[in-house]
């Protein structure tokens, strides 16, 4: 399972053009030192390790709409907000779905505590999945 969503990131990656917007794509100076993701500290998580996975869901997010959606002082401390960068789609995650789930509780989904990802491995993806605490949450959440 984990090898099959690590060779789908990859392929994803290259898809959508990795190389190039790696190129025109200018990364933040620093990551955030603490970006790790503890779900059992969000009252709106929780975990389902039983599920078995069907297939892998690519989920895209539209950065203009998430942008106008945060308040100004959000923004302005959102990498893909900031007004400098002009995100159209970005990765969301990939997916681990059950095919007869009877409701979103019933996917897997946070199945492991994982330790914060190796900021190189940030920083490679960081251009089309702009922010350091949606790939750690994306990961832990459906990563394995």
């Amino acid at each position: 399972m984990t090898l099959k969503l690590i060779i789908l990131f990859l392929i994803v990656g290259y898809t959508v053009g990795y190389r190039i917007a790696s190129e025109v794509c200018p990364l933040p100076s620093s990551l955030k030192p603490n970006y790790d993701f503890n779900w059992k500290s969000k009252s709106n998580e929780w975990s389902n390790t039983q599920a078995e996975t069907s297939y892998i869901m690519l989920a895209l997010s539209w950065s203009p709409t998430f942008c106008a959606s945060l308040s100004q002082s959000a923004r302005e401390n959102k990498f893909q907000c900031h007004p400098s960068n002009s995100f159209g789609l970005i990765v969301h995650g990939l997916w681990p779905q059950a095919l007869k789930a009877p409701n979103v509780r019933a996917h897997p989904r946070n199945c492991r505590d994982e330790p914060q990802l190796n900021a190189t491995f940030v920083k490679r993806y960081f251009c089309i999945m702009p922010d350091e605490d949606l790939v750690q949450g994306e990961w832990e959440k459906h990563g394995k």
